[in-house]
C-alpha cells in the first residue's frame, strides 16, 4: 500500500487514480465505469475528494454533472490530511499546556500573596523588635522597615489582618454566583486570565443539526442559497454538506441546480425537534452522559434552558427529564467573546487581589535596596513583580483580542443575515430554481411514500419469480 492509499484508503485512492487518468475533467458514470465501483459509492467518493481539493460542480449542454479538479489536486489534499494531522496533535499539545498554564497561574496568585504577606509581617516583626529593644527604630543595619516617609506600620497590619480569618478564607472558595451555584476560587481566576473558553466551540455541531433539519423540512431537496445563511461566514461551498448527508446535485428542467439527500428525506422533522435529555447539570455525575446525547444537550438545550430560567429568575433545576423543543433558526449566529461568564462582583474581587499583589510586590520591588531583609530575597522579589505585571497585563490584552474576534464574528453573522435575505427576496433565476426543487421534492416524496413491493429473492428460483413478474 503506496503513501495515497495510507492517507486516503483503498476505494478513495482507487478513485483518485481515475481522476488523474480521465484528465481531471470527470463524470461519476465515467469514474465509476473505469473503476467497476457501484454508481452511488462512486459519487459519495467524488464528493469527499471534490470537498477536500476544492473541486468544482459544473453543468454541461447536455445537462450532465460533471466534477472538474486541478492538475495537482492529489498533492492538495495528502498536503491537507497531513495538515490536519499536525494541527489536530498541536490543539492536544496546546490544550494541555494551557491547562497547566491556567493552574499555574492560580496556584501563583495564592502563593504570591502569602509571600508578600509573610515579608511585610518579618519587616513588621523586625521593626517592633529594634523598637521594644530600645534602638533607634530605624535600624542601622536597615533590617527593620525601610524610611519611606509616611508610610504607617499600623497601616500595613491593618490592610493584612483581616486574611488571617478562617470566614474569609473560605469565601475565597465558595462564593455564591448564578442561582446558588457555587464558584471556586481558582476558576474565577483562570476565568480572569483566560475567559471561559471559545463560546462557539459547537458551533460546528450545531451548524450540521440545523443543516439536517433544514433538509428534512424541505423533503430532501434544496437550493445552495438555501443553506448559505448556515454555513462559515454564509460563503463556503455545499460540497461538505453532500459529503456529510449523502446528497447529490441533480438539474432541474429549467437548468438550475438542486441537492437532493434522499437520505434525509425519509426522516421525520419531529426526530431533529424534541430530544429527551436531562436538564441542566454541572455535578460531575450529571455530565456522565452518552455520546450524541451530551453532545446535543451542550450544543442546543442546555444554553436554552439556561437562558430561560435566567430570563424568568427561575432557580437551577438538577436531574429531571424534559422535552425541548429545537427551533431551526432562520441564519447561523455566532455568540459574541465574553470577558468573564461570572457575575461582575467575582471579578471584582480578582481585581482587586490583582492590585494588591501588584502594588504590594511593586513597593517590596522599590525598597530592595532599603532593607536587608528585602535584600537577600531580591530575586524572588522580581519574580513576584514579573507575575503581578503578567497577571493584569493578561485580561488587558484579552480584552483587545475579544474585541477583534467579536468584529469578526459580526461580519460573519451579517454575510450569513445577508444570504438570508436572498432567499427571503429570491430573483427571478433563483424562484425558477426553487420551483424545480419543488417539483423534485413531490416526485421524491411520490416515491417514498409509494408502497414497496418484493420484486426478487433468494427464498425462491429466479425462473419462477420471473415468470409471475409477467403473469404467466
Amino acid at each position: 500500500m503506496n503513501e495515497l492509499e495510507l492517507a486516503q484508503g483503498k476505494e478513495k485512492s482507487t478513485v483518485i487514480k481515475a481522476i488523474q487518468a480521465l484528465k481531471h475533467s470527470v463524470t461519476a458514470a465515467q469514474v465509476a465505469a473505469s473503476t467497476g465501483m457501484p454508481l452511488a459509492r462512486t459519487m459519495q467518493l467524488l464528493n469527499q475528494v471534490a470537498a477536500d481539493t476544492d473541486g468544482a460542480l459544473i453543468v454541461n449542454n447536455r445537462g450532465e454533472i460533471q466534477y472538474k479538479f486541478a492538475p495537482n489536486f492529489q498533492d492538495k489534499y495528502l498536503a491537507d490530511k497531513l495538515k490536519k494531522t499536525m494541527l489536530t496533535a498541536a490543539i492536544y499539545l496546546f490544550e494541555a499546556g494551557f491547562f497547566l498554564l491556567r493552574v499555574s497561574f492560580g496556584v501563583m496568585l495564592v502563593f504570591s500573596l502569602l509571600v508578600i504577606v509573610v515579608l511585610f509581617i518579618a519587616l513588621i516583626m523586625a521593626a517592633l523588635g529594634d523598637s521594644g529593644g530600645g534602638g533607634d527604630g530605624g535600624g542601622s543595619d536597615f533590617g527593620g522597615l525601610p524610611d519611606v516617609g509616611l508610610f504607617d506600620i499600623a497601616s500595613i497590619s491593618d490592610g493584612f489582618a483581616w486574611r488571617y480569618g478562617p470566614a474569609h478564607q473560605e469565601k475565597l472558595y465558595e462564593l455564591e454566583y448564578n442561582d446558588e451555584k457555587k464558584a471556586n476560587f481558582f476558576l474565577e481566576v483562570f476565568s480572569f486570565l483566560f475567559g471561559d473558553g471559545n463560546p462557539n466551540s459547537n458551533i460546528e455541531k450545531q451548524r450540521w443539526q440545523y443543516i439536517a433539519k433544514l433538509i428534512v423540512d424541505n423533503g430532501g431537496v434544496v437550493t445552495e442559497e438555501e443553506v448559505k445563511p448556515l454555513l462559515e461566514g454564509g460563503k463556503s461551498s455545499i460540497l461538505p454538506v453532500l459529503v456529510r448527508f449523502n446528497g447529490r446535485p441533480e438539474v432541474t428542467e429549467n437548468g438550475g441546480i438542486v441537492y437532493v439527500f434522499a437520505d434525509l428525506a425519509q426522516q421525520s422533522s419531529a426526530i431533529l425537534d424534541t430530544l429527551s435529555l436531562p436538564s441542566a447539570d454541572d455535578t460531575p455525575e450529571g455530565k456522565i452522559r452518552s455520546n450524541v446525547g451530551a453532545r446535543y444537550y451542550e450544543m442546543v438545550i442546555k444554553p436554552q434552558q439556561d437562558a430561560m430560567r435566567e430570563k424568568q429568575h427561575l432557580p437551577f433545576e438538577h436531574k429531571k427529564v424534559t422535552l425541548q423543543k429545537v427551533q431551526r433558526p432562520p441564519f447561523l449566529q455566532e455568540s459574541y467573546w465574553e470577558f468573564s461568564q461570572f457575575p461582575l462582583s467575582s471579578s471584582l474581587w480578582v481585581t482587586t487581589l490583582a492590585a494588591i499583589n501588584l502594588c504590594g510586590s511593586y513597593w517590596l520591588y522599590k525598597h530592595i535596596a532599603t532593607s536587608a531583609l528585602l535584600h537577600r530575597y531580591a530575586a524572588l522579589i522580581d519574580c513576584l513583580l514579573a507575575y503581578a505585571v503578567i497577571f493584569v497585563a493578561l485580561p488587558f490584552f484579552r480584552i483587545i483580542f475579544n474585541y477583534c474576534a467579536n468584529r469578526f464574528i459580526e461580519r460573519r453573522n451579517a454575510a450569513r443575515h445577508k444570504a438570508y435575505a436572498v432567499i427571503e427576496r429570491p430573483d427571478a433565476e433563483l424562484r425558477k430554481t426553487m420551483a424545480g426543487g419543488a417539483m423534485l421534492r413531490r416526485e421524491l416524496a411520490h416515491s417514498i411514500n409509494q408502497p414497496s413491493t418484493i420484486v426478487y429473492t433468494t427464498e425462491r428460483e429466479n425462473l419462477e419469480q420471473e415468470f409471475e413478474q409477467r403473469g404467466l
